[in-house]
């Protein structure tokens, strides 16, 4: 069984990291990465219903399932080091700052179209501090995004830098989706009603989602991990 499958309803493949080796000395080893057709017999999903009423994740159920060796990737029991590659390039573009100014450019509207103290938020001191800070925050993530594509561009793989984007670029995300809220005000707890804009309704749909970037594809607490250990030459 397998939980937060990504898509599993739209999926024709869906990899997964099996024990080929139960003596391997270490518990990353001994693991081997296979392909298997979503319609193979055996394979079944449910969805998981989220708290923004929709279900992309879903439990992946496996009943006696068989695959043919020919549907390994990479040598056995080298599939770990297939799955840290995958991961890396997963996390960059999972924080990509091109994502996430779409976000900030609909948090700017917000801004636009509520008002403080009769007048519009865009022009009270400390929101435009917040947005301004937010704003210089991608294009730090920016910088650091142009690192990512460098290594790949020279035929490398992402470095350290692949989980700094993910980390940074999660919690920036929602930091964006925070601001948003404020600016919203009471509004913010009104899910979908059809009386509010299309921005101020899918808003805080956006914001409950957001909550997800900082979980999936490894916690900010296992990037901080890899970061002190790879970047910072911490001891584990």
């Amino acid at each position: 069984q397998k939980i937060w499958t990504s898509g599993a309803n739209e999926a024709d493949m869906i990899f997964i990291l099996v024990r080929t080796d139960s003596n391997a000395p270490k518990r990353q080893q001994g693991i081997s990465f296979v392909l298997a057709p979503m319609d193979s017999p055996g394979i079944r999903i449910a969805p998981i219903r989220q708290m923004t009423d929709e279900s992309h994740f879903f439990e992946t159920f496996f009943t006696d399932v068989r695959v043919p060796v020919a549907n390994r990737v990479g040598n056995e029991n080298e599939g770990w080091t297939i799955a840290k590659r995958l991961l890396a390039h997963e996390r960059v573009g999972l924080g990509s700052a091109k994502l996430f100014r779409k976000s900030l450019a609909r948090a700017i509207s917000i801004a636009r179209d509520t008002q403080i103290d009769g007048r519009p938020a865009i022009e009270d001191t400390d929101v435009r501090r917040d947005l301004a800070r937010l704003s210089m925050k991608l294009d730090a993530l920016s910088a650091t995004d142009y690192r990512g594509l460098s290594q790949v561009l020279r035929g490398n793989m992402p470095g350290p830098e692949s989980s700094i984007i993910k980390l940074f670029g999660s919690e920036l995300f929602q930091n964006i989706c925070e601001v948003g809220l404020e600016l919203l005000g009471p509004a913010a707890q009104l899910w979908g009603d059809e009386n509010l804009e299309d921005l101020e309704r899918e808003w805080p749909k956006t914001s409950a989602g957001s909550r997800a970037y900082s979980i999936f594809s490894g916690t900010s607490e296992v990037q901080r991990n890899i970061i002190s250990e790879r970047v910072l030459g911490m001891p584990r």
